[in-house]
């Protein structure tokens, strides 16, 4: 999952995301998937805001990351082999099944209706920053350059040309890979490494040869897109990065959504004694102190993990302008085992943000994850503060509910249907859904909405 700032038709601010659409509770579990329409009504939104389907299948399959172009493009990478690695024949043609496609709104309704691939049969690719006539890639083991001279208004044409342009980068675990090249205000590219780093060398004659590879053991990666100098970078960030608009630095892990970097791997490597990982800093609650609040049934990698971040990835802030009264300077982290987005306000903005849950909200009991007791999760971002501010404490302190019962005091809302609703009649394959009776919240342009409490 990857969040992208980025204007909307009509001037409006929106927050891009790209996402696999999931399975309901187990309380609502169904034969087939959800139509994309079911997909977009079964959305839980804070207040005020809309949820717009931009994109579905057939135009994108297995999205990972996007990103915009000039023309209002989106350009989408697709990890069709996640997870399984590809067959020993993997070094013949047509065999992966990762590409990289070009979305365009041609009629501006908002709905991202045409796809056209401008390359395929790539293994494992991760992501992907726009750069002159083409685009900075991370592939399996390598960060390679894709570029066509014949990209026209009219559509693709021409070739489109692969150089490689680094190689040696981990690539032993399908989930921890280099990923999320990104231009920085430095004019560097950063590439998070995925964890495991790897022992890189540059392969094109624009980049200083080093007389062997450089590990990048608990480091990321960067590089002058122009040629010149590359080297190791302080990092170590497992499926994501973000830099603001002060110049900071952020990094996630599985169990870490959102750390800030305090220097970088070039003014500590000489201080043996403390070592790079240690001059960071959480802004968002890690492991055992992080919750989430999923409304989806799902698998973790351990019981002790039920309601906390296990998969989060993405790492984003938002400093656009126009959502300045309800989301500026808010840190957004994404956790796709429970099919959800979660945000933390900044209070305080100095060297170090402070950030806090968002809204406040009650509690209401989930079934328990497959094979895992039952327990009751909050269902928005955390409980009223108990008296005399002790929050975390009294929740902490609260009596566990068994599934399907509320937590003793509290009540238990009921779950919301899913109801299909209709998109525009023009659009064909599986994103059409036949009019429903209960589609009156959502426009033409199946945009939906969570009205603001009075």
């Amino acid at each position: 999952m990857q969040i992208v700032n980025r204007w909307s038709a009509g001037g409006r601010a929106a927050l891009w995301i790209a996402v696999t659409l999931a399975v309901p509770a187990a309380a609502e579990l169904r034969e087939e998937p959800l139509t994309p329409a079911e997909a977009v009504e079964a959305f839980e939104l804070s207040p005020g805001l809309t949820i717009e389907l931009v994109a579905c299948e057939p135009q994108v399959v297995d999205p990972v990351a996007i990103r915009f172009d000039a023309r209002g493009r989106i350009w989408v990478v697709e990890m069709g082999d996640y997870p399984t690695p590809p067959p020993a024949s993997a070094g013949e043609p047509g065999t992966h099944r990762g590409r990289i496609k070009i979305l365009s709104d041609r009629d501006g309704d908002g709905f991202f209706e045409q796809a056209e691939v401008f390359a395929d049969n790539l293994l494992f690719p991760t992501g992907l920053q726009l750069f002159d006539n083409g685009a900075i890639v991370t592939l399996a083991d390598k960060i390679v350059f894709m570029e066509t001279t014949h990209d026209r208004e009219g559509g693709l044409n021409g070739v489109v040309q692969q150089t490689s342009w680094f190689t040696g980068f981990a690539d032993g675990n399908e989930q921890l890979r280099a990923n999320h090249p990104t231009l920085t205000i430095e004019n560097r590219v950063h590439v998070a490494t995925g964890l495991r780093g790897g022992n890189v060398q540059s392969v094109d004659p624009r980049w200083q040869a080093t007389a062997q590879p450089v590990s990048l053991s608990q480091r990321d990666f960067e590089f002058d897109p122009r040629g010149g100098n590359w080297q190791p970078a302080a990092g170590n960030s497992q499926f994501g990065f973000h830099q603001d608009a002060a110049a900071r630095r952020y990094v996630c892990s599985n169990r870490n959504p959102c750390e800030l970097l305090m220097a970088d791997a070039s003014q500590v490597q000489a201080n043996p004694l403390l070592p790079i990982a240690q001059w960071r800093v959480s802004v968002m609650p890690a492991a055992e102190q992080s919750r989430v609040f999923p409304l989806v049934d799902a698998w973790t990698t351990s019981n002790l993990h039920a309601g906390q971040f296990t998969a989060a990835c993405g790492v984003y802030r938002y400093e656009s302008d126009l959502l300045e009264a309800e989301l500026g300077g808010s840190f957004f982290a994404c956790e796709p085992t429970g099919s959800l987005v979660q945000r933390y306000r900044t209070v305080e903005s100095g060297l170090v943000p402070v950030a806090q849950r968002g809204e406040a909200g009650p509690y209401r009991s989930l079934p328990a994850p497959r094979g895992l007791p039952g327990s009751a999760l909050p269902m928005q971002t955390e409980p009223a503060a108990a008296p005399g501010g002790q929050r975390g404490r009294a929740a902490a302190q609260a009596p566990q509910a068994t599934a399907g019962q509320s937590p003793p005091g509290t009540a238990s809302p009921p779950r919301r249907r899913l109801r299909p609703r209709a998109l525009p009649q023009h659009r064909s394959g599986p994103c059409q859904s036949r009019p429903s009776p209960q589609s009156s919240r959502s426009d033409r342009h199946g945009r939906r909405s969570q009205s603001r409490p009075r």
